[in-house]
């Protein structure tokens, strides 16, 4: 026997007792829930499925999402110890925390393994549509919920990079590597915004009684989405976050996490420029479908921005695919 085969024995060795335990576990948990008649939040499913299907649409390997699957609820499982700063242990709270313990550890596995196969790959077509997000997103908050001047300032500096994005997509100008620079890092920003809008829209969901099983098909449906972008939010969150400031922001290792960064976020910005006749159908298309969700409240503005982020490419291959055939 090799030495590398004694070492993947004596690893599945250790591995089949700890399997053992945090099977009899699960099954505990299982048993306290339903005496307890503590109902597990049944929206997780969909979550986990978004999670798993991005995970496996980004490697398209099923053995590693099961060793990822498996590792996170291992770990998952120390949620259940009792914390320094808890007064009082509830193990049925425990148990409600849990799958989205669960859903976090596998969302920065999925990542950390995936770390090179991850790959957004930005044009201004994309970051066209993300502004148009952006400014359907403010119309349909109303400028009257921002009470805070920074509010202001932050959605002044929303506009601004608005109007450098729909420069890029309606003009042939160059796309430096400052200027792929400043559409990236833009796009990333915007995308843990309407992740996190998401989620908390999402979250705060409520079904009306006449449209019960549509709306909770519709649930189902954004908590599949949120599932799906989660990884995407987490690496962009990962890449921004050496530009925030703090302790060691004027050390000589976060000026090379930085310079790292930079790198990362012009590499995926495509330089190729795309027609301006897509921008205009984006801007048609986009324009359309928010305005009449806008005024009608077809669904929730959240899902539909991401609705539109995932059909509007397809319609452009599809016209694409015409001319060509």
């Amino acid at each position: 026997m090799t030495e590398e085969e004694k070492t993947k024995t004596e690893s599945n060795g250790l591995a089949k007792p700890l399997i053992i335990i945090a099977a009899l576990f699960i099954s505990y948990i299982g048993y306290r829930a339903y005496q307890g008649h503590v109902l597990l939040p049944i929206t997780v499913i969909p979550l986990i499925l978004g999670i798993a299907y991005e995970n496996w649409r980004i490697s398209s390997n099923w053995k590693q999402l099961a060793r990822q699957i498996s590792i996170s609820l291992a770990v998952s499982l120390l949620s259940f110890l009792s914390g320094v700063t808890e007064h009082s242990y509830n193990f049925e709270d425990k148990i409600r925390e849990w799958p989205y313990v669960f859903s976090i550890i596998f969302v920065f596995l999925s990542l950390y393994d995936n770390e090179d196969s991850i790959k957004q790959e930005l044009t201004e077509g994309i970051t066209l549509l993300q502004s148009l997000a952006v400014i359907y997103w403010i119309s349909d908050i109303g400028t009257s919920q921002l009470i805070w001047s920074y509010q202001f300032f932050a959605v002044f500096v929303g506009i601004v990079f608005c109007i450098f994005s729909f420069l890029h997509a309606f003009t042939y100008l160059e796309l430096t590597k400052l200027s792929r620079l400043f559409l990236s890092i833009w796009s990333a920003i915007i995308m843990i915004i309407f992740a996190a809008d998401n989620a908390y829209q999402t979250y705060h969901f409520s079904s009306h009684e006449n449209y019960q099983i549509f709306e909770e098909a519709l649930n189902f449906l954004q908590y599949f989405i949120l599932g799906t972008t989660l990884i995407y939010t987490a690496q962009n969150i990962m890449l921004l976050l050496p530009y925030l400031p703090g302790k060691g922001f004027f050390s000589r290792d976060n000026f090379d996490n930085i310079k790292e960064s930079n790198k990362k976020f012009t590499e995926r910005y495509s330089p190729q420029q795309i027609k301006i006749s897509d921008s205009i159908i984006a801007v048609i298309f986009t324009a359309g479908v928010y305005y009449c969700n806008y005024h009608f409240k077809l669904v929730p503005r959240n899902t539909m921005i991401w609705l539109v982020f995932l059909t509007f490419p397809t319609i452009i291959w599809l016209k694409n695919k015409r001319l060509t055939s």
